[in-house]
């Protein structure tokens, strides 16, 4: 979504029964109504893995970028493309082939300046049975990049899972994080994050840093937020404190000069009494407020919790814990899921996201947001987005700067579940008010088959992903038949 509320573009996968394809819609909005463009094709013969697309915008609205996986030679190899956006809809330039074609890469991630003029990609290449991270930062004219040369930014004597890549509004500082395990180490993983300094399509990383401690185990869920002048980030992950059996919600805030972080000690957020999971996080421009995010069994219940801070240099200051949504529901019978959290530029509203998952695994998808005054985060009743029998999956959410507009995209299937529909919602969100209930993007019937959506989300400041889990896909009529 651009900055200003007013362009939004979504991607998702669609297959035809016989070739797995990338297809994509933009959007203009007008006071809080979208009005969706037709569906366009990015990309086909995509690979078994490509169920983790990748798209961001611009904040003007007028640029975005898609990154995907495409089968060469029985190899996943990571594409990209970037497309020019008008009210008329969106021209795509070439495809740009970014890993190694000789081995298998995984998980792409793509991040872009509030411009559109520079992208960086960060991705997983396999390499002797491990993982190593792998970036390429480019700079963008007439619907096409330039893009520079690969760099390793991850340890080659550890393997890696789960990343992410964050860009300064002008995209001369990146920040990756991901999940890092040393072979002695018995999956016990490291998060970890290395800055970088860039001009043009020169990446120059500085040192990696150990977010989680080393000493005390695994660490997992990292997300790593920054602002806009790429001084500030702020971390959140799930990690054992080193006090108690539990793994908690742990957050660590940043002051960056050049490609060197300078980070603070971590802050247990959750209790410690049970284990906490799903971490998220959301900064204001200026990197001074953040609200995070994560779930949590609370002893009774399965619950989404947050707390929102103010940061001054490294030192953030976290208010009290709250819970979001319906408590007293029993362990047995819903789970809150896939936390996310957009934040409006000031740091003043927060919007969250989330599936409420039955003991059956029905879904529901639900939404609230919050106003915030300091460390104080007062959220409003929980809305209910989809309908009761769609069984919803992989929701993403994006968020205009003033916090006032929202999109929220997801699939869901169809009365009888033989085949699935990318749906959407836009609105205004007024005192915390959800998104007014939207239309469908695809699905008109047959037998086509459809799952894994993601929208874009201004500048790549905030990345968006949906590909944390296994692609569940949808049975096409045809296969139900058989």
């Amino acid at each position: 979504m651009s900055a200003d509320g007013s362009r939004a573009i979504a991607i998702w996968l669609w297959s035809d029964g016989g070739n797995l394809k990338l297809q994509s819609k933009s959007a203009t909005i007008v006071n809080g109504v979208a009005t969706w463009s037709t569906a366009t094709v990015i990309a086909d013969r995509l690979h078994q893995y490509g169920d983790d697309p990748q798209i961001v915008m611009s904040a003007d609205g007028t640029s975005a970028a898609a990154a995907w996986l495409t089968s060469v030679g029985g190899n996943s190899v990571v594409y990209s493309r970037v497309a020019t956006v008008t009210s008329s809809g969106v021209a795509w330039g070439s495809v740009a082939g970014l890993s190694d074609v000789t081995s298998i890469a995984r998980r792409p991630r793509i991040a872009q300046s509030a411009n559109g003029a520079m992208l960086t990609a960060v991705w997983l290449q396999q390499r002797d049975g491990r993982s190593v991270v792998q970036s390429r930062s480019a700079i963008v004219g007439a619907s096409n990049a330039s893009w520079g040369t690969t760099s390793d930014l991850s340890d080659p004597g550890g393997d890696v899972r789960d990343l992410s890549i964050v860009l300064s509004a002008a995209g001369t500082t990146s920040v990756a994080t991901w999940m890092w395990l040393e072979e002695e180490r018995y999956y016990a993983y490291l998060v970890q994050t290395r800055p970088a300094m860039i001009v043009d399509n020169v990446a120059t990383w500085g040192p990696t840093t150990d977010l989680s401690d080393g000493a005390e185990g695994d660490g997992n869920y990292p997300q790593v937020a920054l602002s806009a002048d790429g001084a500030r980030a702020t971390a959140v992950w799930s990690g054992w404190d080193g006090q108690s059996s539990t793994m908690t919600a742990q957050s660590k805030s940043a002051t960056i000069l050049g490609n060197v972080a300078t980070w603070s000690t971590a802050t247990n957020l959750s209790d410690t009494a049970q284990n906490a999971h799903d971490t998220q996080v959301a900064l204001s421009s200026d990197g001074t407020k953040a609200t995070a995010l994560w779930s949590r069994f609370n002893g009774s219940a399965m619950v989404l919790q947050s707390c929102s801070a103010t940061i001054v240099g490294t030192a953030a200051t976290w208010g009290a814990v709250s819970d979001l949504g319906e408590t007293g529901e029993p362990q047995d019978a819903a789970q809150k899921d896939r936390p996310q959290a957009a934040m409006s530029a000031d740091g003043a509203r927060v919007t969250a996201l989330w599936l409420l998952v039955g003991s059956e695994g029905e879904s529901l998808l639900q939404t609230g947001s919050a106003t915030i005054a300091g460390t104080v985060a007062a959220w409003t009743d929980v809305s209910t987005l989809s309908q009761p029998d769609e069984n919803p999956g992989y929701p993403q959410l994006a968020m205009s700067a003033d916090g006032t507009t929202a999109t929220v995209v997801w699939y869901g299937s169809t009365a009888t579940r033989d085949y699935a529909k990318i749906r959407a919602r836009t609105g205004r969100v007024v005192d915390g008010v959800a998104p007014s209930r939207g239309g469908t993007l695809t699905g008109s019937g047959s037998s086509n088959t459809v799952w894994i959506v993601l929208i874009a989300v201004a500048g790549g400041l905030l990345l968006v992903s949906g590909g944390f889990a296994v692609a569940r896909r949808r049975r096409s009529a045809s296969q139900a038949a058989q």
